[in-house]
């Protein structure tokens, strides 16, 4: 772009197809060609560049550029800075990079990632004023980890309970215990995904509770 109507003076494909035009529009002014970026800053700063000759580099701003009257929405890394020629300037060259897709497609991991840790935090509530445990077993490692609710219902702290499959059955009452463990190996024989029973357990300080189990599979690609 040069002088300070920002007359654009040199521009390839990409740049072109920003504006929605072919190259019918180089020679034109920059606010005849989009003047809706008059107020978006973008000329203002080039004007900043072209008057004092600083360098002005920004990244993920959003632009809105009219093709055919209709918004089209952006998000540029870009660079202005002068073009002199013999200690004078004579404008400003603009490197700009569309980032759009890579911008928004962070922005809907971030909204994913938000609601998540939202349904997180009402699942807590939820199991917070209903009693409920949770619990995950990783059958290759024999890892089983239990929620601060679960081990609250074995009236054990986090470093009372081993994390193997053995620790859980230990507080199994004995008339159940044989019964629990067929069923357990069924299950992992039969690969079924759902699975609900009840069973007695032991608690540490010796009170014999009924607990409901639920559980879920999940197999990975190999099964």
């Amino acid at each position: 772009y040069k002088d300070e109507e920002m007359v654009l003076w040199l521009a390839n494909k990409s740049s072109l197809a920003i504006f929605g035009s072919g190259p019918e529009i180089i020679g034109k002014p920059l606010l005849e060609i989009a003047p809706e970026l008059k107020n978006q800053g973008f000329y203002e700063q080039m004007l900043q560049v072209y008057h004092t000759g600083e360098i002005i580099r920004a990244n993920e701003v959003p632009a809105v550029i009219m093709h055919d009257g209709e918004p089209v929405h952006y998000y540029f890394n870009y660079t202005f800075q002068p073009f002199r020629q013999a200690g004078i300037t004579l404008g400003v060259m603009v490197s700009a990079s569309d980032i759009t897709a890579a911008v928004e497609s962070k922005r809907r991991v971030e909204e994913s990632e938000a609601m998540l840790r939202y349904t997180k935090e009402q699942l807590e509530l939820s199991i917070n004023a209903g009693g409920v445990g949770l619990w995950h077993w990783d059958v290759k490692s024999d890892k089983l980890t239990w929620s601060k609710e679960q081990l609250a219902i074995y009236g054990l702290k986090a470093e009372e309970f081993g994390g193997k499959l053995a620790d859980f059955l230990a507080y199994m009452h004995p008339d159940d215990l044989a019964k629990l463990d067929s069923k357990i190996a069924e299950q992992n024989k039969n690969k079924t995904e759902d699975y609900t029973d009840s069973f007695r357990m032991v608690r540490k300080d010796g009170a014999v509770r009924w607990i409901e189990a639920r559980q879920k599979k999940i197999y990975n690609e190999s099964g």
